[in-house]
C-alpha cells in the first residue's frame, strides 16, 4: 500500500495538487490524505471520500500532550491572522498559527520564537517538527506538496529527514524564493530544469509540463471564442487587447517578497498608453482584475481616459476573458503565462519600482517585455508589424499530457 500525504495551501496550489489528487482516486495499493491548509479546504470539500481532506485541526488527536499551549498561542495572535470575512475558520486559525508558533518554541525557546514572530509575523513559521509526527503517525511513505513556504516546505525538509519519498510539483519556473527541496522535482520544461542545476539543486527532474496550466490552456483552446465576443457586444472582426492586472509588490534581489509599491503612479502611466494604443488601432480593450484586487480602485483611475473599456470580472470567466483577447498585457501575472501558451501575443513590462523583475522568463521570447516607458512604442512596433503578417516566433516549450505522466512517476517502484 502506497501512503501519500499532500501538503497545499490554497490559491493556484490547490489547483494543482487537486489535479494530480483527483487522477489517484481509486486506484488500486494508494492510499491519500490532503492536507488542505487555510483556504484550501474551502477550494477542496465536498470533491473526495469523506476523511480525505484534512485541516491541520483535524489532527488534534496526534497532539493532546501540547493542545491547551496550541489554544493559548493560537489564540493570543488571532487577532494579527484572522480575517471575519474570509473563508478560512475562527477555530481553523488558531489551529494552525497555533500549531505553528509552538513548533518556534519547540526549536528556539519563548524569548526566540517571540523575536522571530514580531520580526516575521507568519512568515517566519517552519513547522517541521508538527508535521514530521503527522508523517510518522500516519506512517505516511511519500510526500507530496508544491513550492510554498512554511507548512508546504516544513513537509518536504521533514520528509527528506524521516528517509520518505519527497515530490514538489514546481507551478511555473525555477527563479523562486526559497528553492525546491525535494528528492525528485516536477518542472514545467527543460529550461526550468536547467535553471535549477544552475542555481546548485541536486535532484532528480523530470520535466513533464504544470497540471492546472494544461487544464486551464486545454479549455481556453475550446472556447467558440465568436460566441464570447457576441455576449459582449463585440465586432468579431475586431482585435481585443486584455490587461490583467494584478498588485504590484517589490521583490528583492533573492525574489522574496518586499511592500505593495505605488500601483496608482503605475497604472496611472500604463492606462495613458494603452488608451493612445486602442485609440490609435480601433482595439477593443478590456480589463480583468485580480480576484484579491478592488475593481473599483481600477474603474475610478480610468474614468479620466478617454476611450472604451469592458470589465471583465462580472460578465466573463479568466479563461473565456484570455480566450477572446489577440493581446495581453500584464507585470507578470501567471495569466500571461497561459494566453502565451495558448498562443496569444502577450507583453509584460517592468517599472521604477521594480528592484528586480519577479520571472525573467517573462521577459524573454516570446514574451514582448520591456520597461513601462517603452511599452507604448513597443506594442505599436508590434501591432504595425502584425499588419503586414510578419509572425512572432515561438519557441516557449510546454510539455502536455502532464497528469499521466505525473500519475506513472508515484506509482513507480
Amino acid at each position: 500500500m502506497r501512503k501519500i500525504l499532500f501538503v497545499t495551501y490554497g490559491g493556484g496550489h490547490v489547483n494543482i495538487i487537486n489535479e494530480v489528487a483527483q487522477s489517484l482516486l481509486n486506484t488500486e495499493g494508494v492510499y491519500f490524505n490532503i492536507l488542505a491548509l487555510t483556504t484550501a479546504y474551502h477550494n477542496l470539500k465536498g470533491l473526495y471520500p469523506k476523511g480525505t481532506i484534512k485541516k491541520i485541526s483535524d489532527y488534534n488527536y496526534l497532539f493532546g500532550d501540547i493542545k491547551k499551549d496550541v489554544l493559548y498561542w493560537g489564540n493570543k495572535f488571532l487577532d494579527d491572522n484572522y480575517n471575519d470575512k474570509g473563508v478560512v475558520t475562527k477555530n481553523e486559525t488558531i489551529h494552525y498559527i497555533g500549531y505553528s508558533y509552538f513548533d518556534l518554541i519547540l526549536k528556539h525557546g519563548k524569548e526566540m520564537a517571540a523575536q522571530i514572530y514580531r520580526e516575521n509575523k507568519r512568515n517566519g513559521f517552519l513547522p517541521t517538527t508538527i508535521i514530521e509526527k503527522i508523517i510518522l503517525e500516519e506512517d505516511f511513505d511519500t510526500i507530496i506538496a508544491t513550492t510554498s513556504p512554511r507548512f508546504e516546505l516544513a513537509s518536504l525538509l521533514a520528509g527528506n529527514k524521516l528517509k520518505k519519498r519527497t515530490i514538489q510539483i514546481l507551478d511555473l519556473f525555477g527563479e523562486i524564493h526559497p528553492l525546491p527541496i525535494a528528492k525528485e522535482i516536477i518542472t514545467i520544461n527543460e529550461d526550468v530544469t536547467k535553471s535549477l542545476k544552475q542555481q546548485g539543486v541536486r535532484s532528480v527532474f523530470y520535466a513533464y509540463g504544470q497540471p492546472s496550466i494544461e487544464k486551464t490552456v486545454n479549455k481556453i483552446k475550446s472556447i467558440d471564442i465568436n460566441k464570447v465576443k457576441s455576449k459582449l457586444n463585440i465586432n468579431p472582426k475586431k482585435k481585443v487587447l486584455l490587461l490583467a492586472t494584478q498588485k504590484l509588490i517589490e521583490f528583492h534581489q533573492d525574489l522574496s517578497k518586499g511592500d505593495i509599491v505605488n500601483n496608482v503612479h503605475v497604472y496611472n502611466k500604463l492606462f495613458n498608453i494603452l488608451s493612445n494604443i486602442v485609440n490609435k488601432f480601433n482595439l477593443e480593450l478590456v480589463v480583468r482584475v485580480h480576484p484579491s484586487e478592488n475593481i473599483f480602485f481600477y474603474k475610478k483611475l480610468l474614468d479620466k481616459y478617454k476611450c472604451k473599456v469592458t470589465f471583465l470580472n462580472d460578465k466573463l470567466d479568466s479563461i473565456e476573458s484570455v480566450a477572446i483577447c489577440d493581446y495581453l498585457v500584464t507585470h507578470s501575472s501567471t495569466i500571461g503565462l497561459e494566453a502565451m501558451i495558448s498562443r496569444k501575443k502577450v507583453f509584460t513590462y517592468s517599472h521604477e519600482f521594480d528592484i528586480k523583475y519577479p520571472l525573467k522568463q517573462l521577459q524573454e521570447k516570446p514574451f514582448m517585455h520591456c520597461n513601462i516607458d517603452f511599452l507604448e512604442k513597443k506594442i505599436k512596433d508590434h501591432l504595425l508589424s502584425d499588419k503586414k503578417n510578419i509572425c512572432l516566433e515561438h519557441n516557449f516549450i510546454f510539455p502536455f499530457n502532464s497528469i499521466k505522466n505525473i500519475k506513472k512517476l508515484i506509482l513507480k517502484e
